[in-house]
């Protein structure tokens, strides 16, 4: 899978997507993934830069927040093969198998991937039970991809 290169990566802002840019929040010292981050949000959509590596991001869809065609511009421009409300179905023959599944409630379930091979991510997808795919992670955060490439290993 052609995953975006960092350079890229790294110049994408919530505000390339968002029409209403007052709508977009700075938050700082934001806990996520075991780390300390900062960034924008616009509710639980996500931009973050990590604040001890300015070159580990972390982008997250809630997309309840963002209109379809916004979810498909970002995705685009993620080179992410994903739509609102995809099944478990489409991602596994988008992705194949996931390297972890985790359910926190019994009404959705998140698949882990690692997916790219020059430029790597964690990649997390959400599953609603009814709505289909409603939640995205994408991160090139180094400890998080070699954390679930070990777990995967001792599966």
């Amino acid at each position: 899978m052609n995953t975006i290169s960092y350079d890229l990566f790294y110049k994408l802002k919530l505000g390339d997507f968002i029409p209403n840019k007052e709508d977009i929040e700075t938050i700082e010292e934001w806990e996520f993934m075991n780390s300390i981050w900062h960034g924008e949000c616009l509710g639980f959509s996500e931009w973050l830069y990590h604040n001890d590596e300015p070159n580990v991001r972390s982008i997250s869809l809630d997309f309840s927040d963002l209109s379809n065609a916004t979810i498909n511009e970002i995705a685009s421009s993620l080179n992410l093969e994903i739509t609102k409300g995809m099944s478990k179905e489409e991602i596994v023959k988008t992705f194949g198998h996931p390297q972890n599944e985790v359910s926190y409630t019994s009404d959705r379930t998140t698949y882990e991937y690692i997916i790219g091979s020059a430029y790597k991510y964690y990649l997390s997808l959400t599953i609603d039970n009814e709505e289909g795919l409603d939640y995205l992670v994408l991160m090139n955060q180094p400890q998080t991809i070699t954390d679930l490439e070990q777990k995967s290993l001792n599966q």
